[in-house]
C-alpha cells in the first residue's frame, strides 16, 4: 500500500506481510523477479546495522564513491537543494496526441526495489566501482551479486544473437556476449526507464536513462548498439537489435482471446451481463492482498487502486455466465492496459468472492472474499 493509502505499508510491514502471501513454488526451482523481496532486504540491512536505509546507503556507499547527486526516495533529494535539477517522468495519450508529465511519488513502502534520485554521472561511479572492485565494492562483493543462483532463459523467450542462456544473481543478470561476460540490470517506473550494463573483461561499462514509458524499449537497443560499436562488430554481422525488441512487443488482442477461451472455451463473443451490477458491488479482502472495493461507475464495475505503490484502476468486461470476466488494470499515471483473467463466485444475490489472477506466472487465482 503506497502513501496515499489509509495504512501506508513500510518495509517492516511488507516483510511481516509474508507469513500471508504462500510462496510461488518451492525456493530455487522457478525464477520469478519480485520487487517485493528486495524491500525485504532493505528491512534486514536496517534491523542488522540499527541504521535507516537511506542513511546505510548514503554513508556506506553514496559518500565513499562521491556520489553527491544520488539519494533514496524524491523527497531526499529535494530536502539537499536538488529539486530543480529533478527531470519529471512521461506518458503518452494518444487521445490529446501530447505526453502527460509527472514526478515519481514517494515509495518508502517499495525501498530497495527503486526510488534511487541519481544521475548518470553519479551512477557510472557505482558500476566503475563493481566492476573494477573498488571500495567499498570489494572482490567479496562483486562474486555475491555476479554468482549465479538461477537461469532465467525460461522466462526470458528465445536467446539473444550470439548470447548464452541468462543466469540471475542477486539483483543483477548475467550472460555471455560474442564470448565476453555481460552483466546487466534494467528497470521501470510508471515514466521512466534505466538500462545498467559492465563488460569486466572488457573493461565497458555504461548507464543509460530515459524519462518516458517505454524507454527501455530504446535503452536495450541502445546498449547492445554500443557494445558491438566498441568491439568492432562489423554492420553486416549485427542483428538487428531494433526489430528484435519490436518482436518482443506481444498483440494484446490475441492475449484478451486466449484469455476469454480459457473462461469460457469456444464462445465467440461475450454474452450479455444478466445480473444487476449491484450483485458485485462491495469490498472484498484478503489478509496478504489487503481490500478491493468495487464499484459501479459509468455503466460498469470499477476498483480505483491509487492507494497501491503503483497507482491503478481496474474495469470489469463480463465474458460469460454471470462470474467469468477479464479484469483491466490501467495506471492512473500512464493509462495503458493488462488484462487478467477474473471470476466471482455468487451465493444468491449477492458475490461472495472474488477471483483475479494478479500474477500470470501463478496460473491460478487470488481470491477476495467480502466483507461488505
Amino acid at each position: 500500500m503506497g502513501i496515499n493509502a489509509e495504512h501506508p505499508d513500510t518495509a517492516k510491514s511488507v516483510t511481516r506481510n509474508l507469513r500471508n502471501l504462500e510462496p510461488s513454488a518451492p525456493i530455487r526451482t522457478k525464477f520469478m523477479y519480485c520487487n517485493m523481496m528486495f524491500t525485504v532486504a532493505s528491512y534486514l540491512v536496517e534491523q542488522l546495522s540499527g541504521r535507516a536505509f537511506p542513511d546505510f546507503l548514503e554513508e556506506r556507499v553514496f559518500a565513499p564513491l562521491g556520489m553527491a547527486s544520488t539519494n533514496l526516495q524524491p523527497e531526499r533529494a529535494r530536502g539537499k537543494g536538488l529539486g530543480d535539477r529533478m527531470t519529471p517522468g512521461h506518458a503518452w495519450d494518444p487521445e490529446a496526441q501530447r505526453y502527460l508529465e509527472f514526478f515519481s511519488p514517494e515509495s518508502p513502502e517499495a525501498q530497495g526495489a527503486g526510488s534511487i534520485i541519481t544521475s548518470v554521472d553519479d551512477y557510472i561511479k557505482y558500476v566503475r566501482a563493481l566492476m573494477y572492485r573498488q571500495a567499498p565494492m570489494t572482490e567479496e562483493v562483486f562474486l555475491g551479486v555476479t554468482n549465479w543462483r538461477i537461469p532465467v532463459e525460461a522466462n526470458a523467450g528465445p536467446l539473444q544473437p550470439d548470447s548464452s542462456p541468462a543466469f540471475y544473481g542477486a539483483g543483477w543478470e548475467v550472460s555471455w556476449y560474442r564470448g565476453y561476460q555481460l552483466v546487466v540490470h534494467g528497470g521501470s517506473v510508471p515514466g521512466y526507464g534505466t538500462y545498467v550494463f559492465f563488460m569486466p573483461q572488457l573493461e565497458l561499462g555504461g548507464v543509460i536513462f530515459g524519462n518516458s514509458e517505454g524507454a527501455n524499449s530504446v535503452n536495450v537497443i541502445l546498449f547492445r548498439e554500443l557494445i558491438d560499436e566498441f568491439l568492432g562488430v562489423p554492420e553486416e554481422q549485427r542483428a538487428d537489435w531494433e526489430q528484435l525488441e519490436d518482436g518482443r512487443s506481444s498483440g494484446g488482442d490475441d492475449e484478451e482471446r486466449e484469455m476469454r477461451e480459457l473462461l469460457c472455451p469456444g464462445l465467440e463473443n461475450p454474452e450479455p451481463l444478466t445480473k444487476p451490477l449491484g450483485t458485485y458491488e462491495g469490498v472484498y479482502g484478503n489478509v496478504g492482498y489487503h481490500q478491493l472495493k468495487i464499484e459501479i461507475l459509468d455503466g460498469g464495475l470499477f476498483i480505483n487502486a491509487s492507494d497501491r505503490t503503483l497507482p491503478a484502476t481496474i474495469t470489469f468486461e463480463h465474458i460469460c455466465d454471470g462470474t467469468k470476466f477479464v479484469a483491466h488494470q490501467g495506471s492512473t499515471q500512464v493509462g495503458g492496459d493488462i488484462p487478467m483473467r477474473a471470476e466471482f463466485e455468487v451465493e444468491g444475490e449477492k458475490a461472495a468472492r472474488l477471483g483475479l489472477l494478479l500474477e500470470q506466472e501463478l496460473e491460478e487465482y487470488i481470491w477476495f472474499d467480502r466483507v461488505v
